[in-house]
């Protein structure tokens, strides 16, 4: 599967080049046609820097320490040596200030190497002074250093690759073509890999005496970025005027990652050292990020149809209940394949649906006219009403514990059975707002309830009896969904038309969990069963997000630009996610 990119900042500008923190991998720095941007959270927000008036060509760190960070420029060079971002120009000794790349010596970070429009420099004292190195007759474009012996060099230029071990300058005759961009094997130095500027992509496996065209695949011939990630380094990723290719086999194959690469000449590359399946793209339109994951969406039926709601049988992952708009259907081989099970349905308009924990034939179905239930997995179904002074079930629940307990949540409060649904009763005292559209359970004290309503959150202590707002914090409160952690409690998380936000403290105080989250309209949340910091979110019209860390920060997890109602993962199979959509039916990954 093909890597998934997002847009992660600094909407159209030219974006030459990227560099992180060795230290802290969410601190970035970018360098633009309008100088110096930072992000400290991972790109999902950027920050002026400096250098505005300045296009900015290369950047690079300090490995030892991390504050220090030197940047080329049309200006020249320039040093920052706090986090505060403020610049001093270091060019004594330059004789050219054009600077088109930087390289620190990773064995020794006093010794910087600077490639400009009329030759090498270099700098033993961090950039007190500046020396000549030769090759003024051309353009240096990029530099690799080894990564024990600093004194071995390898330049790409206008003029093709140098290579100097001694001070002086050996011109690879193989290699006698334009060379944007050098990357070198960090386990396994002799290893080189340069990109050229109209002849593809060139391996040396032995320190540059002899050069090869870098495997198949690789369709597009203007590289202009390399990066190599560190575990494995067999894993390469070239920036071309096509996108982004990633090879795992050191160059033999090569793949196109192009999907959310809505600017596809791509400048700068970088791998996160401490996530290296993450990496930032810069391009002529901005920075693109692609996660952890890749993650693909394969449709499982019921084109056209508008899912609200979907349900697994609890003995049986591959079994799947849907919930429509034009009623119920059902599924025995994972979404495969569906048929209609509304026998008896009265209304088809299905909103909820419910299954008995321990008896997977009998489920309830919430609908714009009443509750439904079966007995007998979905063959037909029977009214189970009585007592609602409102028929629209937005939201059902079972008691995990004690199965003929429901919960139903309408438009005029919350109703309660305690005979698996014959008759209801209102249960909503101390609720200043009914109209109920969620509805969770506590799994190991199911007495406690959260009821999100059009005005915030309620909570129950007394399974439904009396009702307290529990909305601190919430700077939205028309709540869509509610999901509680099943195996601490106390944390939720709760959906709505401004983001997320989550409570660690059984809802006495919200706070918004948003970074990421570019479409903040939250119609469904569901916790990971195995792994509960991983939640994911849907969206109308954004597709789904996920977060890993427990909300701190969200990535798209596909299906962009896709109204997306519902989501479902049985906890027997949980490295399967059910998403249905509103008008496309519904979708599985992996």
């Amino acid at each position: 599967a093909g890597a998934i990119w997002h847009q992660a900042g600094l909407v159209n500008l030219n974006v030459y080049t990227l560099t992180v923190d060795p230290k802290n991998s969410h601190t970035l720095y970018a360098g633009t046609t309008h100088g110096i941007f930072k992000s400290t959270n991972a790109g999902a927000i950027w920050h002026q820097a400096g250098l505005v008036n300045l296009n900015v060509y290369t950047l690079t760190a300090d490995s030892e320490n991390s504050q220090i960070l030197y940047a080329g420029t049309t200006g020249g060079v320039f040093k920052s040596t706090s986090g505060e971002m403020v610049w001093t120009d270091i060019n004594t000794g330059l004789t050219n200030v054009d600077i088109q790349a930087l390289a620190l010596a990773p064995s020794d970070p006093r010794i910087v190497y600077a490639g400009a429009t009329g030759g090498i420099f270099k700098t033993q004292n961090e950039g007190v002074v500046w020396s000549s190195m030769g090759l003024t007759h051309t353009s240096v474009l990029s530099l690799a250093v080894h990564p024990a012996h600093p004194q071995i060099l390898y330049a790409g230029t206008a003029k093709g690759i140098y290579m100097s071990s001694l001070g002086g300058w050996t011109h690879i005759e193989q290699m006698d073509i334009k060379t944007f961009a050098l990357a070198i094997d960090p386990e396994n130095p002799q290893t080189l890999y340069a990109g050229t500027s109209g002849e593809g992509l060139f391996k040396t496996t032995d320190g540059g005496k002899t050069w090869a065209s870098a495997g198949t695949g690789l369709t597009q011939k203007r590289i202009f970025a390399l990066t190599i990630d560190p575990e494995p380094p067999q894993t390469v990723y070239a920036g071309t005027g096509g996108g982004v290719f990633k090879t795992t086999d050191g160059g033999t194959t090569w793949k196109r990652t192009i999907a959310g690469l809505t600017h596809p000449i791509t400048l700068s590359l970088m791998v996160d050292p401490q996530n290296p399946r993450t990496v930032y793209a810069g391009t002529l339109g901005g920075i693109f990020k692609t996660g952890a994951e890749e993650i693909v969406w394969r449709e499982r039926g019921l084109r056209g149809a508008r899912v609200i709601c979907l349900v697994s049988d609890l003995e049986n992952p591959r079994t799947i209940y849907a919930g429509t708009l034009d009623g119920v259907f059902k599924s025995t081989n994972a979404g495969a394949s569906w048929r209609e099970s509304d026998e008896g349905l009265a209304n088809t308009k299905v909103l909820s649906l419910t299954i008995h924990p321990a008896n997977s034939h009998t489920l309830y179905a919430g609908t714009a006219g009443g509750v439904f239930k079966t007995a007998n997995a979905g063959a037909s179904w029977t009214p189970a009403s009585t007592g609602m002074t409102n028929t629209k079930v937005q939201t059902l629940v079972t008691h995990p514990a004690h199965p003929q307990t429901l919960y139903a949540g309408t438009l005029d409060g919350v109703f309660k059975s305690t005979d698996a649904g014959t008759s209801w009763t209102p249960a909503s005292t101390g609720m200043t707002n009914t109209k109920v559209q969620t509805l969770v359970t506590h799994p190991s004290q199911p007495q406690t309830l959260y009821a999100g309503t059009l005005d915030g959150v309620f909570k129950s202590t007394d399974a439904g009896a009396s009702w307290t707002p529990t909305s601190a914090g919430l700077t939205n409160t028309e709540v869509r969904t509610l999901a509680i952690h099943p195996s601490h409690p106390h944390t939720l998380y709760t959906g709505t038309y401004d983001g997320v936000f989550k409570s660690v403290d059984g809802g006495i105080f919200w706070t918004p969990v948003n970074t990421g989250l570019t479409n903040k309209r939250i119609l469904f949340l569901i916790i990971h069963p195995a792994n509960p910091r991983t939640v994911y979110a849907a969206t109308p019209g954004g597709g789904i997000y996920k977060t890993t860390n427990g909300g701190r920060s969200w990535l798209p997890a596909g299906l962009t630009h896709t109204f997306v109602y519902t989501l479902a993962i049985h906890p027997l199979r949980p490295e399967t996610v059910y998403a249905g959509t509103y008008g496309q039916g519904v979708f599985q990954t992996p």
